[in-house]
């Protein structure tokens, strides 16, 4: 390399630059987390505002649920349920509240997030098993930022290729 001020070539700046010329792993993951970090948050798929609004009603029309069922009710009774109904209209931004009911104890929540999401994470072969029911939606839920991680992880897949793998 020259005395001079000038550069002439990439690995002399580097060189001058860094101390060294070979672009390391971690350096390209500096630069990954950099960009990313740099990027603009992914909007919520619901509208936080409008979730705590009608978190007050939620709670109400979830323990009139819970209270007015009867304990041999089917699941078709407790899903016609006038309350539950109604907590199935507030839409989109309810799905965070209804996760998180489910979160605090497996209950019948499965056909108001189907009918809220469009959708259903539960393989077949998990239907029926309302454990494996809970932790499918809680994973989903999760995934897709409708709630934060749960409390505790057990019985949870430990990966999303796992849930993956176990829903194919």
């Amino acid at each position: 390399m020259t005395t001079s001020s000038c550069v002439d070539t990439y690995e002399e700046f580097e060189v001058e630059a860094f101390g060294y010329f070979d672009v390391t792993e971690d350096v390209r993951v500096k630069a990954q987390d950099t960009e990313e970090a740099m990027r603009p948050p992914r909007p919520l798929p619901y509208d936080p505002i409008e979730m705590e609004r009608i978190r007050p009603h939620f709670a109400e029309l979830s323990a009139t649920w819970k209270r007015e069922r009867q304990g041999g009710s089917t699941v078709r009774k407790m899903i016609q349920h006038p309350a539950y109904q109604e907590i199935v209209a507030m839409g989109k931004n309810a799905i965070p509240l209804v996760l998180g009911e489910l979160e605090q104890e497996v209950d019948f929540w499965f056909n108001a997030l189907e009918v809220l999401t469009g959708t259903n994470p539960v393989s077949e072969r998990d239907m029926g098993s309302l454990s494996e029911m809970r932790n499918a939606w809680l994973w989903w839920g999760y995934t897709l930022e409708y709630c934060r991680a749960p409390r505790s992880y057990n019985g949870l897949p430990k990966s999303a290729e796992d849930w993956i793998s176990k829903n194919q």
